[in-house]
């Protein structure tokens, strides 16, 4: 979709965690590289086209591997914006898509060359938003909420039935970075 119709229709965020599936293939490393470079390039794609204003891997590995946010019309388009990946397509990775009710006013335009911030993020099962997140917001399914927060230190961790992950993502989309 074009960026001037991508920005015109009406949407909806949706978080979207890319995570390993435990039946990734193992590939060899010329093989991975260029997949590796084809996932790049599709969320290069998505970004110019309006569709993605922030996405970045987790620090922290294992069954997490990044965050993706995503712009759509609802859920079963965000799904086949994320079936176009080629990490996807080659069992690399799998996608959860949450929708996420925040303020799309809330991402900043991306600036080629800004750099990157890590950030810590909470995905809670029961219960609501961080206090003091940077962005924060409640989920339909999955998750009862999903915050962004500043970066926590190593032995912080969230209250009650909850997951932490420190994830990467470009400096300045979202506010406080």
């Amino acid at each position: 979709m074009p960026l001037a119709v991508a920005l015109l229709a009406p949407r909806a965020l949706f978080f979207v965690l890319l995570v390993r599936p435990e039946t990734a293939p193992s590939l060899p490393e010329a093989e991975l590289a260029e997949i590796q470079k084809g996932h790049m390039a599709h969320l290069g794609k998505l970004g110019s086209d309006g569709h993605c204003p922030v996405a970045g891997p987790f620090e922290n590995g294992g069954r997490f591997r990044g965050v993706v946010v995503l712009r759509a019309v609802d859920s079963a388009s965000a799904k086949a914006l994320c079936a176009d990946d080629p990490a996807v397509r080659a069992g690399r990775l799998a996608t959860e898509v949450h929708p996420w009710r925040v303020s799309d006013r809330s991402f900043r335009p991306y600036v080629d060359g800004i750099g990157m911030t890590t950030l810590t993020v909470v995905l809670r099962r029961r219960g609501g938003p961080e206090r003091g997140a940077l962005l924060a917001g409640r989920s339909a399914d999955g998750y009862s909420a999903i915050s962004v927060l500043p970066l926590k230190p190593p032995g912080w961790t969230p209250k009650g039935d909850a997951i932490r992950l420190n994830w990467w993502c470009a400096k300045g989309i979202l506010p406080g970075t």
